[in-house]
Order: structure tokens, then sequence, then C-alpha cells
């Protein structure tokens, strides 16, 4: 009789008044058991109708001449809900929504009531139950910040805590700002707890009494990650913080990560090595700006080079929530490479001569680098996005020559949008747009087309990977070539085996995806399908890198690309599981010949034509666990 109890208040709750339970009790005697089977007929659901909202005593609200305007509208839309099912969540909702627009215009102590009453329209023969909601506010007096009182064992200053606050004393009160000042209190990595708000038990009055409390973790702390995927392999990262370093909040962080390419999809090296020391100024000027400044020291042996980089960043952060960001760097670095790899732009009748040409180039980097990044968006969830988009640009120019070997302008942008479908299911659409516009020294001349494109390796734009076009393996969509080790003895020339493709990358790329993830049929939990559409094209348009009279690598592969596929995700204690299979719809001339052979016939100059196709390069298999760091 409890549970019948239980079950009708709980579908009364949930906007079924007339709803009916009733059980029946069958007794098992060979098994000494009783089995209760319950009968629910939750009847017609109630409705929203309409929303009233009137003052305490049920008479019309009295507002300051300025906010009428603006109260009209808001009621607009709190009836935008019309003909929803009216549960008990729902009715408190709206009066949640009501008691923040009159905090978050000056009231600091408004008091809503709400009451839910049978419309009066007639239903006729409708199977709904349609209802008025009446909300009765008490507004009290329009409110300013008489005093902010900090609470807590906190190591922090107390300026340092009033800076990280968008209001002051005498200010007129707004909760949004309230919740903004939690928001950047809790953003200081060694806070582990902030609270804003107004207590209580205060007499309500023209001045309210904000009260900050704050709770702090433990000044140091180190931290280890570990991930996976098919295009990178084993990845680990370990950091140690100083998150108070000098007072005033200020983060030192040593860090070291490996991208150590173990297990990987890729035939040969693909490691990465770095050592990044940062130290962040968590208000500079503003308490949504922040400064970073980072030397760091990384060595690579991967697609592009084996190579060593030295250099310093130091950036100007504007932060208004994880999603919209805005940065502007300066960066000064030089990069020694040890070993080129790929890079052929000239004609293909001399490869050998090229091959032994590339020990000899002077590839060496210096870069003076401004840049500019920002995004934007709005998403349900940032763990399992369903619903919103996000948008993201970054520009970079470098130079000038005194400081910068290489000189280029490189715009980009990228696109996400999630559609919400069904109950768990969601339509990712995606798109990316570059182009890297060369200038002053790095416009070959003089035959020096090679030369500079490989200076250009960090700049250039590739497609192709677990993030990117699947189907293709990481950065391999487009212009590439045979990977030929090359050592030279004397006045010989010895050549290894060309075991993999290098991207040669392009000054133009653009991208896009579909993608379809359902709940996967007939298992709970967090796991899931996806089934994917790719497209992408890397190219070069610039005619000052190829010469149209002589047959270039990188038109052999110039076309737009599709590839389609399907995969899982398993949500798993140490982050998602996800394995997607992609298929190449129309490969290019290369992604079908082993680049061995590719490089026997580049040397002797036979067809490529001639090059027998494996059609089961058109698979690629894509892997990861946890997320990016």
């Amino acid at each position: 009789q409890k549970d019948k109890i239980r079950l009708v208040r709980f579908l009364e709750r949930d906007g079924f008044p007339r709803a009916a339970v009733d059980y029946r009790v069958r007794l098992d005697t060979a098994r000494n058991a009783v089995t209760v089977v319950f009968e629910v007929e939750p009847g017609p659901p109630q409705v929203l109708d309409s929303v009233s909202v009137s003052g305490a005593d049920e008479g019309p609200l009295l507002l300051p001449p300025e906010l009428e305007s603006e109260w009209r509208g808001f009621r607009r839309d709190l009836t935008r809900e019309r003909g929803e099912r009216l549960s008990q969540a729902r009715v408190s909702t709206l009066a949640s929504r009501v008691l923040e627009w009159w905090r978050d215009h000056g009231f600091a102590f408004t008091r809503v009531r709400s009451r839910v009453e049978p419309s009066r329209v007639d239903a006729g023969a409708s199977t709904e139950l349609p209802a008025i909601v009446e909300l009765m506010v008490t507004p009290g007096p329009q409110t300013t910040i008489g005093s902010i009182v900090i609470e807590g064992d906190s190591a922090l200053s107390e300026r340092t805590i009033l800076r990280e606050l968008p209001f002051q004393t005498g200010d007129r009160f707004r909760s949004s700002q309230l919740a903004e000042g939690q928001s950047q209190l809790f953003g200081l990595e060694i806070v582990r707890l902030a609270l804003v708000g107004v207590p209580d038990d205060q007499p309500v009055d023209s001045t309210a009494e904000v009260r900050v409390r704050i709770e702090e973790g433990s000044p140091r702390i180190i931290e280890g990650r570990l991930g996976y995927t098919s295009d990178e392999g084993i990845t680990t990262q370990a950091s140690w913080s100083h998150r108070d370093f000098l007072g005033a909040a200020r983060v030192l962080t040593l860090s070291a990560e490996a991208r150590t390419g173990w297990w990987s999809g890729q035939q040969g090296p693909s490691a990465r090595y770095s050592i990044t020391p940062t130290l962040r100024q968590p208000w500079l000027g503003h308490y949504r700006v922040s400064g970073l400044v980072t030397p760091f020291f990384e060595y690579r042996d991967d697609l592009r080079d084996r190579s060593t980089r030295v250099g310093v960043s130091s950036t100007v952060l504007w932060e208004r929530g994880a999603l919209r960001t805005m940065s502007l760097s300066y960066n000064l670095s030089g990069r020694r490479v040890l070993q080129a790899r790929g890079g052929a732009l000239t004609g293909v009748t001399d490869f050998l001569g090229y091959l032994e040409a590339l020990d000899t180039l002077d590839v060496d980097v210096r870069t003076s680098a401004l840049q500019y990044a920002a995004s934007w968006g709005e998403i349900d969830d940032p763990l399992a996005p369903r619903s919103g988009w996000v948008a993201r640009i970054g520009a970079e120019i470098t130079g000038p020559a005194a400081l910068s070997n290489v000189q280029y302008g490189r715009l980009n942008g990228r696109l996400q949008g999630f559609l919400p479908i069904a109950r768990r299911g969601a339509l990712l659409l995606r798109g990316s747009l570059g182009q890297l516009l060369p200038y002053g020294e790095s416009v070959p001349s003089g035959g020096d087309e090679v030369q500079t494109f490989l200076r250009l390796r960090d700049g250039v734009f590739t497609a192709g990977g677990t993030q990117d076009v699947r189907g293709w393996g990481p950065e391999l969509l487009g212009p590439k070539v045979p990977d030929i080790r090359v050592t030279t003895r004397g006045d010989s020339v010895i050549l290894g085996s060309a075991s993999r493709y290098v991207p040669l990358g392009g000054l133009n790329r653009w991208t896009g995806s579909v993608e379809l993830q359902l709940p996967m049929p007939f298992v709970s939990g967090p796991y899931s399908v996806h089934a994917f559409l790719d497209a992408g094209r890397v190219w070069t348009a610039d005619d000052r890198f190829t010469d149209p009279a002589a047959p270039s690598l990188l038109d052999l592969d110039d076309g737009v690309f599709y590839g389609t596929g399907a995969g899982v995700q398993i949500g798993t204690p140490v982050g998602p599981l996800r394995l997607s299979v992609g298929y190449k719809l129309n490969p290019g001339v290369l992604d079908l010949r082993d680049p061995a052979d590719v490089a026997e016939a580049l040397i002797t100059g036979s067809p490529l034509a001639d090059v027998p196709e494996d059609q089961g390069r058109r698979w690629q298999i894509h892997l990861s666990i946890g997320r990016p760091f």
C-alpha cells in the first residue's frame, strides 16, 4: 500500500494529477513466494496553458520605468513552453527563472511563491488538462552591495580575492555577477571551494552583505596522465605545480610530455618529447585577463623530420568560460633539423639527386611569430555534447627577417555543431579551412623550392587521422612522398627501405565531417555507436612553389577525397575508449600503393601506374583511449 501511495505521488509530481495505481498479489505456495504486479493508469497529463506573474498580494508588480520593456520581453519568453507537460520540476524552473531575473536586476531579497490552478479554457475532448502557473513575487527594495565579507582560512590575501570579483562595494546588486565571481575564484588553481552569495539571515534593506567563502587545496601538486591513440601511440604527461608561487595565486608548473609512438599504427619512428616550465599570472589588469610565460624544449622524430626546438612563448589570455577565450602570443624559437624527410616539390625525373641533396640542405628554422587565437561556443555537456556549437579561429604572422628565416601569414578556422537526435543521439557537423601565405624569404627563388618548402613544414596544412578525415593515416591525406632513408659514404649513396609515406602538406586545406552518434542498441550504460562521412582536400595553389611545365609530387594526390566508416565508444574509468574503422571511397594515386614500390618506381623512372595496388590499404583503424591533453 505504501508503494502504491509513493507511485501515485511520483506521477502527480511528474504532471499526471489523475493517476490511478492498483496492484495484484499472487501467492506461489510451491516456492513460498509472493508476486506483486502494479497496474498504472497515468490518465491525461497536465500541460502548461499560461504563466501569471503578480505581486505578493496578487496585485500588479511595480517596476522602475527603465526595466519595463525588458520585463515584457522576459514575460513573453516564459510562455514559450506552452503545451509542455507541467511537472513539479517545470514549475520550480519557471519560479527560479523569475527569481533570478529580479535578483539580476538589483533586487537581492526577492521572494517568489508558486501555485498551479486549472485553466478555465474548455479543453473539450482533449486528452490534456491545461493549467495556469501563478507566480507571486515579493521584490523587496532595489539593492546595492554594502559590504564584502571573506570567510575561510585562506592563504590568499584579501586583495587577491577581491580583484577576481566583477563587483565592489557600492555597485548595484546583480546575481549574475556573484555567479561570475564565484566562477573566477574557483578558476584559481589553488582554490578547492568558492561560494559567493547573500546570507539568508540578514535583514531586508537597500544594501546587501555579500559573503565570500574560500577553501584552498595544497599549494603543491603532482599530476600524471596517460593516454593512447593509434596516431601517436602511448602518450604520457607528468607535471609539478606550485599554485601560489610568490603569492597572489601565481602558478609555476614544470611539465614533461612524451608522445612515444609505442604501439601506434604507424611504420617508423613517431615520437615527440618536450619539457615546458610555465609561469602564469592570473590577473593582468582585469579579472578576465591572465598572462603566461613559457620557455620550452622539444625533441621530435616523426613524419616531418628528426629535430630539436628551443624557444620561449609569452601569452596574454582573455577568458569568459571554457569555450569563450581569446589569446595573443609572441613566440621566438629555433629548430635544428638533424634529418629532413620528404619535401620533394620539383619534377620527379631526378628523384635520386633530390634524395642526395636532402642531407646537405640548410633547413634549420628560426621563427619569430605573433599569433592570435579565439574560441566561442555553447554546448550542453563538455564531456559528451549533444547540443550546441563551438567555433575556433587562428591567425599568425612571422617576421621580421632579422629574427625569422620563415615569413608567412597563416589563417585557419574550425566550426563544430551538435544537434540532438531522439533521447540520447546526436548529429555532429564539423568543418575547417586554412591558408598559408608565404612572403619575403619564404618565397622560393633560384631553384630553392625544396629548401624553402622544408622550412615551412611547421606551417603547412595536412589532413587525415583520428580527429580529422578518417580513412587516412595521420596527416596522410593529399600530397606525400615515400620516406626513403639515405646515407652517403664518399661518392656512394646507400638507399634504405621506404616503409611509410611522409606528408608534404600544402598551403591550402579544407575538411568536413558528418557523424551520427547513437546509443548502442540492446546495451545500457556508457556505450554508443557512430557512423561518419568525412571529406577533405590539401593542395598548393601558389604557382611560385611548383613548375607547371614539370610533374610534381604535389600534383599526384591533389583532389577532394572522401572517407566513410563506423565505430563504437565505451566509457571507462580512465576515459572513453573509441574505435573507428575508416574506408577510403576515392583513394589517391599513392594511397593504395606500397611506399617501397613507389620509391623504386620514382628512382628508376618507371610509371607509377605500373605499381600494383593493394585494396586492403583502403581501410584504416583509428583507436584512442582517454581524452586529448
